[in-house]
């Protein structure tokens, strides 16, 4: 995903959430928000 950023983009904003209360707070969100959270907390994109 970073790679594919134009050049000029200075700012990249996700809402990445950890399973729990998104859930009940917006439930149509939360399938992809806490598949983000577990994209960016493994290994394949930690540093």
């Amino acid at each position: 995903m970073i790679q594919d950023v134009p050049v000029g983009i200075t700012h990249l904003a996700r809402h990445c959430t950890a399973p729990g209360e998104i859930e009940a707070i917006a439930p149509q969100h939360a399938p992809w928000r806490v598949r983000e959270y577990a994209l960016f907390a493994s290994s394949a994109v930690a540093g």
